[in-house]
Order: C-alpha cells, then sequence, then structure tokens
C-alpha cells in the first residue's frame, strides 16, 4: 500500500542501509550518495587523510553533509551501531530525474532513454563513447546523460576527453612518422632520377610533418610530466 505524502513514519533502519564512499580517484558514487541523502538515507565517507586516493571522498564532502566521516577502521563499527536504530522519516516522492536514472539502468530496450533530454540543459557536450549528445540533467551535480544511457559527471567527462584527446594526438604523430618516411622515401628517388625540383618538394613536405610531429611530441610530454607531478 502507498504511504501519504508529507507524513513522519518510523522506519526500521535496515530498511535504509548506509552508504559509504571509500578511497579512490574521481568522483565515482557522489551523485548516488546525494540521491539517497535526499531519501533520508545515512552517509559514511572515508576521511580524506586515511584515504590513499581521497578524490571520491573529498568529492562527496564538497556536495552532501555527510553523517559521519571515519578512517576506513572504524566505518564497519559505525555501520552496525546504524542499522539498529530506528529513527522518523519524512517519506518523500523521488524526483522524476531520479526515477528516469532507475528506469534507464533497469531497461535494455531503452524505452525510457527518450525522456532523458526533457529532464535537463542542453549542451554542447558529446559523449565518448558513442557522438551522442549530453544533456545537463538537473539532478546531484550537474551529470550528463546520453539519448542511450552512457552518463558522466563533470569530472569522468574531462578525464575522457583528455584520453581522447591524448590518443587522437598520438594517432597524429604516427601519421606524421609515416608521412616522413614516405616523404624521405620519394625524395630520394625523385633524385636518382634527376627530378630536383620535385625532389625539394619531398623534402620541404617531410620536413614540415617533421616539425609538427616534434610540436606533438612536446605536447605529449609536458602533459605527461604535468600528470606525474600533480600525482
Amino acid at each position: 500500500m502507498a504511504l501519504p505524502r508529507g507524513r513522519t513514519y518510523v522506519v526500521p533502519r535496515p530498511l535504509r542501509e548506509p552508504v559509504v564512499v571509500l578511497s579512490r580517484s574521481l568522483d565515482d558514487g557522489t551523485t548516488g550518495m546525494v540521491a539517497i541523502k535526499n531519501r533520508a538515507g545515512t552517509s559514511l565517507a572515508q576521511s580524506r587523510d586515511d584515504a590513499l586516493h581521497p578524490g571520491i571522498p573529498q568529492n562527496v564532502l564538497e556536495h552532501v553533509a555527510v553523517d559521519q566521516i571515519a578512517p576506513v577502521s572504524q566505518l564497519g563499527a559505525l555501520i552496525a551501531e546504524d542499522v539498529l536504530d530506528d529513527v522518523d522519516v519524512v517519506v518523500t516522492v523521488a524526483p522524476e530525474s531520479l526515477s528516469v536514472e532507475v528506469e534507464v539502468f533497469g531497461d535494455d530496450g531503452g524505452a525510457a532513454f527518450a525522456v532523458i533530454p526533457e529532464l535537463g540543459r542542453e549542451t554542447t557536450l558529446t559523449c565518448p563513447g558513442c557522438s551522442g549528445s549530453l544533456p545537463e540533467i538537473s539532478v546531484g551535480i550537474g551529470d550528463h546523460r546520453g539519448p542511450v544511457g552512457h552518463a558522466g559527471t563533470p569530472n569522468a567527462l574531462l578525464d575522457s576527453y583528455s584520453g581522447g584527446l591524448e590518443r587522437a594526438m598520438w594517432a597524429a604523430v604516427r601519421a606524421l612518422e609515416q608521412k616522413i618516411t614516405l616523404a624521405r622515401r620519394m625524395a630520394t628517388d625523385a633524385r636518382a632520377s634527376s627530378h630536383s625540383i620535385i625532389a625539394d618538394r619531398y623534402t620541404r613536405k617531410g620536413e614540415e610533418a617533421l616539425a609538427a610531429a616534434g610540436v606533438l611530441r612536446m605536447q605529449l610530454l609536458q602533459s605527461y610530466l604535468r600528470e606525474r607531478n600533480s600525482s
């Protein structure tokens, strides 16, 4: 039987098990924590000082009023203590956007995907996985979800775009190296046939490709050094 809206009920805590975020990079779990917290769930986060990679706990703390922060060695006892309590809960209706998120996860046929653009605002971003448009869904921390169900937080998308750009740059370097090799071979063949003007043109093409490859390699090296220093 459906419960009337806006009433207060005593609900055994095992129906609302605590949600915990632990050490890891980026911001996985933040949107889920926001949704659960908004539905009267309990949130626990590993202490940033205790986390090997504090990215997830840090991001959660920036967006959620976490109930407990503790070292990982203490979280088990906090969970055991928490699930035994009864608490007063205000029953609220889940927002439509959250309901659609749940429906999308459970719908392999994609029937709910057409509703996604209606729940947020259009952006110029495209999905790194399928190149579809990525509307910003107006829940949590500004997640983006595409028309076929791919989703990403801003930090995750930024990381994906960076990885895609790096792969494209290495592909460009390899293409330029092949161009250099071919241009040099064609220049050699042209000189052997006494076609000096044609040989000079191929030589210039090879030198241009060599310079471009050098610029890309320098940019990739600088990006690598910045990442290593930041970590």
